[in-house]
């Protein structure tokens, strides 16, 4: 069907964002389509009658001589106004382009716009609900799409229009029970979105095709059709190629083998295949081996569904890193197929059931319709339901709580969407798998449990294994949260309030001609437990005020450790006093569950998804009970416990934390009956030695290997250290920020090259951000920072894109971060990487190691700090052809007597010198024009 409709698609350059306090138009684009194709373009600059904000000027490209002989806003504005009649206006965040333009032209003496407006932003967020950014340059870059001037209203309107008629294309692939749906949705949006889909939906129409083999309808939603790895054929017996030449034809010569990769393949092949061996293997495999090759070489040439291969990693993305792209880019070489499996916890998926009941039985507001019409086209993509498969979406909006996976009540009827459960496939998918891969915060609470979900197996290859031991102390770590217990007494709520559990509670009651007593009563406790809650916080930081106040001077995120035995009375008394107010009330919600599960058949299906409901957060109740019986009730000598809060808000934040140390020794020697286990990362030694990873794991002895970086690093590496540090400790934090801010200007100043600035504290890099934001020296230079340019994976993408940007990172942006070749030359480390000594785990480390007549110093502190700075110079060479300088701010680097240490966290054939900063322009120009 041929589409006649015309789409102005748009895009302005102003000089601000409030036309209603002065701000213009600069540039107008604007792309016509029609039929699928670009039928005119028009641009024209705009005289606004003011001064141009030289943020601006830099942003656009656009100055104030280029406009100063362009026409006035008045001279166009009937041309525009022309041009839009009858057309769908179209813009990426149509909201803004769309109202400014109308006010513009209203008072140029138009009447208002009244043509239809659609919004590519949202389009981008529902069609392609796997992008990891919407903006109009990561969308352009993910897609291919040529867009060389960024701000260019002409530029931007034309990689919109390209957007658009991508957009239609992928909408006319969707099922019409996808697209009907979308129409009806789409109503909620911004502005008439809807537009778009009633369009999709009438070609669709015009035009039907059959529902495509992959997927099938159930209950009016187009889902993937769920594929077994049963129903994979499996393998053909094949030997694993131990010589060079082998791998060589098995990789056709696509893929080149390089000699350190080949050592740690073979290694860890032989290792597995040896019987009942009495050790683990430990392999440090620095960056460009090709870590992920060589394990996944051998262990698919091992790996049985008789008896499979588990895989951990650090992070859920890494485990659908290794899944979707690292087995995926092996298999095509492989003379079998791998029946793979990937398995997290059951909140990472989506509950169909929850999701329909969402859909169907409530008024979804904007955001949820906007969430909802995202999720229906990713269900027509997804074989797994795994929701950390989408794009960005809030966490914190109640719609992801109420659609994700929770546990739920054996007792109640087997829902009907029990076939297509995507948590129940998963682990149906495990037991048929012959490679599994989990995540280590999974694998350490499985291995911990008595009925395990991952299955029993002899062979297990932990990746970024030096984050195991970490993550076992937080699985180790139990959290009574003040806020968590307020929120679910907020979900009961009273009888009087329509929305509130305790309502849904009368209602079931009163169908059976069931007495409330024990909702009275359950009711009556929650009113005294909420003030009791209410006054023991306060209490909580009375009582600490002098530790609080001393620690608020040197961190936003304050721990205080405390000993529940030394505590005072008034604290105890009321501990006492919320434990039995919480124990009553886990009690009363029992009974009041037993009544309504003994009433099953009385109940329609909706009552019994509020029966489920209510059983939810009755179970986290009685979860946040357990952890304060442990804390007050059944302290244990070894445990440590201290309260966490952000100082700006205490009581929103308030919480008790119980570390035990026993649970995480478990996990050694759980590892140890586990015939074969092989650990590898990047940095598991310090000072060329693995004592420090032994002694945190625990378990069977380690048969080490340590593999060289194929890189020369003599020539393509450089750490300087500036010859005029002060020594920090002499510095107030003030003093501290200036001194890096100078040092940054100095280094990047003149540079064309992007420049990563770690940090150890938040608070100083936020005091960096903000004064070299506003020096004259830096204008024109992109300044990205941690927690204030949006999320991680953002700032990596626009800084990528960047040239000569800065990007000023702490804690995650350590490690994990590739950004090869040009992207990153540059790496400032402000500060030796030592952990802060207040923190209470420290403090008990440390505590423990003293009372062995260990140095704690030594044997802790130190190789944890060295280790991190590992991991920080890594970011820097990761390819052949990359060169880079480290600059280390800190005169501990040099001078302290344990500088060499720390200096052999460097690889050894790496130039360290001291440098003046008069010299260092001139030396890096030199250096990378080599």
């Amino acid at each position: 069907m041929t589409d006649k409709t015309f789409y102005a698609v748009v895009d302005l350059e102003t000089t601000g964002s409030q036309p209603a306090k002065g701000d213009r138009i600069i540039q107008f684009g604007c792309v016509l389509i029609q039929d699928g194709k670009v039928v005119q373009r028009f641009e024209t600059k705009i005289n606004p009658l003011k001064q141009i904000p030289e943020n601006i000027q830099r942003l656009t490209g656009i100055s104030n001589r280029m406009v100063a002989n362009a026409p006035f806003f008045n001279d166009v504005a009937g041309f525009i106004w022309n041009l839009l009649q009858d057309c769908v206006f179209v813009a990426h965040n149509v909201l803004f382009d769309f109202r400014f333009l109308d006010e513009e032209l209203k008072k140029a003496g138009y009447p208002p716009l009244a043509c239809p407006a659609v919004d590519t932003v949202e389009l981008a967020q529902i069609l392609f609900p796997k992008e990891d950014s919407y903006s109009l340059g990561d969308l352009s870059d993910s897609f291919g799409l040529t867009h060389d001037r960024a701000h260019d209203a002409l530029e931007d309107a034309a990689a919109t229009a390209e957007l658009l008629l991508m957009f239609f294309e992928k909408a006319n692939r969707l099922p019409l029970v996808t697209l009907e749906r979308l129409a009806t949705l789409s109503k909620s949006l911004t502005m008439d979105t809807s537009f778009f889909f009633e369009k999709a939906l009438e070609q669709s129409k015009a035009y039907p095709s059959d529902l495509p083999e992959e997927m099938m309808v159930v209950e009016g939603i187009a889902l993937r059709k769920h594929i077994s790895a049963s129903s994979e054929s499996y393998r053909e017996e094949k030997a694993y190629p131990l010589e060079a030449v082998g791998k060589n034809h098995l990789f056709s010569g696509e893929l080149t083998v390089r000699p350190d990769q080949e050592e740690m393949m073979n290694a860890t092949y032989q290792y597995l295949m040896e019987e009942n061996p009495d050790r683990h293997l430990a392999i440090e495999a620095p960056v460009g081996i090709g870590k992920s090759l060589g394990y996944l070489l051998p262990v698919v040439f091992t790996a049985t569904k008789e008896q499979p291969v588990i895989i951990s990693t650090y992070t859920t993305l890494l485990q659908q890193q290794l899944i979707e792209k690292d087995l995926k880019e092996l298999e095509p070489y492989l003379p079998f197929s791998i029946p793979s499996a990937t398995l997290k916890s059951r909140h990472h998926y989506l509950s169909l059931e929850k999701f329909m009941d969402k859909l169907t039985l409530e008024e979804l507001d904007k955001t949820e319709a906007l969430y909802s019409s995202k999720l229906l086209v990713w269900l027509t993509e997804t074989m797994t339901g795994d929701l950390d498969e989408l794009g960005p979406i809030n966490d914190q909006h109640s719609f992801w709580t109420e659609i994700r996976t929770t546990k739920s009540l054996d007792q109640l009827p087997a829902s009907k969407w029990g076939a297509y459960d995507f948590y129940q496939l998963s682990r149906k998918r495990v037991k048929e798998a012959s490679v599994i891969v989990t995540n280590h915060a999974f694998l350490c609470h499985d291995l911990a449990k008595e009925t395990a979900e991952l299955p029993k197996v002899e062979k297990v290859i932990v990746d970024e294994a030096h984050h195991l031991p970490k993550v076992a102390a937080e699985a180790a770590t139990h959290v009574f949260d003040f806020r968590k217990v307020k929120h679910l007494m907020q979900k009961l709520g009273s009888r009087e309030n329509e929305q509130s559990l305790m309502h849904q509670l009368s209602k079931l009651l009163i169908k059976i001609e069931e007495k409330e007593t024990h909702l009275d009563s359950l009711e009556m406790n929650r009113i005294y437990l909420e003030d009791e809650l209410e006054e023991w916080l306060e209490n909580w930081l009375f009582a600490f005020r002098k530790e609080v106040n001393r620690m608020k001077e040197k961190n936003e995120n304050i721990d205080i450790a405390f000993e529940p035995a030394s505590l005072s009375m008034q604290l105890r008394k009321q501990a006492k006093t919320v434990l039995v107010l919480m124990e009553e009330t886990v009690y009363l919600s029992d009974r009041l569950l037993d009544v309504l599960l003994k009433n099953l058949e009385r109940w329609t299906k909706s009552e019994q998804q509020e029966i489920e409901e209510i059983y939810v957060v009755f179970n986290q109740l009685a979860d946040q009970m357990k952890v304060l019986q442990q804390l007050f009730r059944s302290p244990e000598a070894t445990d440590i416990y201290w309260m966490n809060f952000w100082k700006k808000h205490p009581s929103e934040t308030f919480r008790l934390i119980r570390y035990e140390p026993e649970s995480q020794a478990f996990l050694g020697k759980v590892l140890s009956n586990i015939p074969h286990v092989v650990y590898t990362s990047g940095t598991l030694s310090v000072n060329r030695r693995f004592s420090f990873f032994e002694s945190q794991l625990g378990g069977k002895t380690l048969e080490k290997l340590q593999l060289s970086a194929p890189f020369d690093y003599q020539n393509q590496a450089r750490v300087w250290v500036p010859d005029d540090l002060r020594a920090i400790k002499g510095l107030s934090p003030q003093q501290y920020a200036e001194m890096l801010v100078r040092y940054i200007i100095n280094i990047t100043q003149e540079s064309d090259e992007n420049a990563l600035v770690l940090f150890n504290s938040l608070e100083t890099l936020e005091k960096v951000y903000t004064m070299l934001s506003g020096s004259n020296q830096m204008k024109g230079k992109d300044i990205y920072a941690q927690g204030l340019s949006g999320s991680r994976e953002r700032i990596l993408k626009r800084f990528f894109r960047s040239q000569g940007a800065l990007l000023l990172g702490a804690d995650s942006f350590w490690e994990g971060i590739d950004l090869p070749g040009k992207s990153l030359r540059i790496v400032i480390v402000t500060r030796l990487p030592f952990e802060s000594p207040d923190r209470p785990l420290v403090q008990a480390r440390q505590q423990s190691l003293k009372k062995q007549n260990r140095n704690p110093f030594t044997e802790d502190s130190l190789p944890r700090a060295i280790l991190k700075m590992k991991q920080g110079f890594g970011r820097l060479i990761r390819k052949k052809e990359d060169k880079g300088v480290l600059f280390v701010l800190d005169d501990r680097f040099v001078r302290a007597v344990y500088s060499d240490q720390f200096q052999q966290a460097v690889p050894e054939e790496v130039p360290i010198e001291t440098v003046s900063m008069e010299d260092v322009p001139e030396k890096l120009k030199h250096f990378f024009a080599e």
